[in-house]
């Protein structure tokens, strides 16, 4: 094979391998650390464990209680505070998996984020029992029912990433045959190609997760939802920006191992 031949289909390997790595791995990913179930539901309970998140149910239940018996609102701060506390024990850990549950389900097909504090009553009164026990009694089971964490509509829907799989799938097929057709040909030049393309791969992967939580952030008008939703996507994608250091590492490799091959071929018999 020519030279400009050679530098036409190495140019398109290293261009298929950088969008196409790119866009396979993301969406991989995206199938399985967020559109799935099983993936998003661990990291979300852990994020909506937090201390922010604590935050926001104590305020609710403090309200609740202050609707029941005004007097409350006198010491609202460290009740908020006690309660927030309360909440870090391992008790509550399925409260945390509930919201986190309801809220992969908003995020798919729609709605609030609803978590059900009645089971949590005695659990979450036991800090105003304590001081005031006549005044836990009274408070209604009625007032520790939903609550909505998120109102409807103020979610963006997770798109179904079965389109962008199958283009990206059928790209990164295409590019591997240019792949194997210039690896047969021209092996140091495949080996370049597919490690600056992995390499361009690895960097666009890892650019793509350092933009997420602030894009998770930018349509949430509360700040203490915007908190939580940065901190859940930097959560999730953590183990995005692993692969793209990987695919990177792993691009430089194959540009070194060429440099090898190279230097073999080059050297005197």
């Amino acid at each position: 094979m020519s030279g400009a031949p050679r530098l036409l289909l190495g140019v398109a390997v290293a261009t298929g391998t950088a969008v196409f790595g790119a866009a396979l791995t993301v969406v991989v990913w995206y199938a399985g650390a967020v559109r799935d179930e099983a993936g998003f539901v661990p990291v979300a309970a852990e994020v909506l464990a937090s201390e922010p998140a604590r935050r926001l149910v104590a305020e609710e239940v403090v309200d609740r209680i202050v609707r029941f018996e005004p007097a409350v609102a006198v010491v609202r701060g460290p009740a908020e505070s006690t309660i927030a506390a309360v909440l870090a024990s391992p008790v509550f850990a399925p409260l945390a998996e509930e919201a986190a549950r309801s809220l992969h389900g908003a995020l798919l097909v729609g709605g609030p984020v609803v978590v059900d504090l009645g089971p949590w009553r005695d659990e979450l009164l036991a800090p105003l029992a304590a001081l005031a026990p006549a005044v836990a009694e009274a408070v209604p089971s009625e007032l520790f029912g939903p609550f909505v964490f998120v109102d409807a509509g103020r979610l963006p829907r997770l798109p179904d990433p079965t389109p962008w799989g199958i283009a990206a799938a059928i790209g990164a097929i295409g590019t591997f045959v240019l792949l194997l057709v210039l690896l047969r040909r021209a092996v140091a030049v495949g080996l370049v190609a597919f490690g600056v393309g992995l390499g361009l791969a690895g960097t666009l992967v890892v650019a793509v997760a350092a933009g997420l939580p602030d894009r998770a952030g930018a349509g949430l008008v509360d700040p203490g939802h915007r908190v939580l939703a940065v901190a859940l996507a930097d959560r999730l994608a953590a183990p995005l920006t692993v692969t793209g250091v990987v695919e990177a590492s792993v691009g430089v490799g194959s540009v070194l191992a060429s440099a090898v091959v190279i230097r073999r071929r080059s050297a005197p018999s």
